[in-house]
């Protein structure tokens, strides 16, 4: 009798958690859906579609919901605020491992990023035409040329003529081409290199260029270290390194590496790359995810290359080098930098993300973006907003 009676209860325990789960994503579910806001965030584009909601809706359907306990404890971390756990989910499906601190994606790109961030100010210092001003010192691709505003100047900010840019061009034997805003994610990033025969590379550059209307900057193209090309030798493959700027100075919270798909041109994690989190000491973690996936891989499929121990050069000088520009722009406290090693073994400023800078891909290999400091942080973003709360009630006093 005793043997079946654990045997119920253990049946018992199991049928109450798995409608625990699954009422978890149905709040999760009611929660986006009654907050608009809170859906156009956790896409992350700055232009959400009908397709995007429904795809986020069905991630938010389909991933594993969290038990009683887990569901009560992120609850009462962010309380007053209400929260979905959907994020909560991802991180521990991806990683096995379950943080209340995790900060939510709606919190962060609703809330959290335009608190930290001034959106008005990067409408115009995200120009990339703007990067070797705002950050002198910092070493970053060498310009060719530049347009801005219809005008074309050199690489020394002096206006150029048509043929002066050509000549200037055909200098290299291949050349960047990036529209300034915008060009993210493989987008509005050209590699320019002669395609016919007898063509020249101002003649490649010039027939891309028809078609491009805005500022656009046009950079000598960066060879990377002999390891960072082992990892893909077609893609320059950055690293992305998260800080935040306090009045006690720049704290890194986190770094990982970017690893394009095999073939490609650039390290677009949405074209079938993948990254790696990077410790403290400049090595790689033992897991490598796909953009948008929870599934994680320990070596590269066609090398072999196991991912876990494997150093990246010149970490902490590039560390360094961010610690060192972040003050150079403080109206944005939260930077995601991308950097690269250049075949001299030095850091290379590729470009900072002043605004929405990712999330996921430093959550699922480094945990809370923000530690013990997400609660601080997120009140503080949260105040004098009108983000959902829970009804709070004042006790009553008992009569005498």
């Amino acid at each position: 009798m005793k043997k079946k009676k654990n045997k119920n209860k253990s049946i018992g325990s199991f049928l109450r958690e798995a409608v625990e789960k699954r009422l978890n994503v149905i709040e999760d579910l009611a929660f986006l859906v009654e907050n608009r806001k809170m859906i156009d965030s956790i896409t992350t584009g700055n232009t959400v579609t009908a397709a995007d909601i429904m795809n986020k809706l069905k991630e938010v359907l389909f991933l594993p919901g969290l038990t009683g306990e887990q569901s009560k404890a992120v609850r009462q971390y962010y309380y007053p605020y209400k929260v979905s756990t959907f994020t909560h989910r991802e991180m521990l499906a991806a990683t096995g491992e379950f943080h209340p601190e995790i900060i939510t994606e709606e919190l962060y790109f609703g809330y959290v990023d335009p608190y930290l961030n001034s959106r008005a100010q990067a409408v115009g210092l995200e120009n990339k035409c703007l990067f070797v001003k705002l950050f002198p010192g910092i070493r970053q691709p060498k310009t060719a040329a530049l347009r801005m505003n219809g005008i074309w100047l050199s690489s020394e900010w002096e206006p150029i003529t048509h043929d002066e840019l050509i000549a200037e061009l055909n200098r290299h034997s291949e050349v960047i081409i990036k529209e300034a805003y915008d060009s993210c994610g493989g987008h509005g990033v050209y590699r320019i290199i002669p395609e016919k025969p007898g063509e020249t590379v101002g003649e490649a550059a010039e027939r891309k260029l028809a078609g491009i209307s805005g500022d656009v900057i046009i950079q000598q193209a960066v060879r990377q270290h002999e390891a960072l090309a082992r990892l893909n030798p077609t893609s320059v493959n950055c690293f992305r390194i998260i800080t935040l700027l306090t009045a006690e100075g720049v704290k890194v919270l986190s770094a990982a590496q970017k690893i394009g798909a095999k073939g490609a041109f650039a390290d677009n994690l949405k074209s079938g790359g993948y990254f790696c989190g990077i410790d403290s000491s400049g090595k790689l973690m033992p897991r490598a995810y796909h953009v948008n996936s929870t599934e994680y891989i320990l070596k590269d499929p066609e090398t072999g290359l196991v991912f876990g121990g494997y150093q990246i050069p010149s970490f902490e000088r590039a560390v360094e080098m961010v610690r060192r520009a972040h003050p150079m722009l403080p109206c944005f406290q939260l930077i995601s930098w991308d950097v690269t090693i250049d075949e001299d073994g030095e850091p290379v400023l590729i470009e900072p993300n002043l605004t929405n800078g990712s999330l996921v891909m430093h959550q699922q290999t480094h945990g809370p973006l923000f530690g013990k400091d997400t609660k601080k942080i997120v009140r503080e973003a949260l105040k004098g907003t009108n983000y959902p709360m829970y009804k709070i009630t004042k006790p009553t006093r008992k009569r005498k």
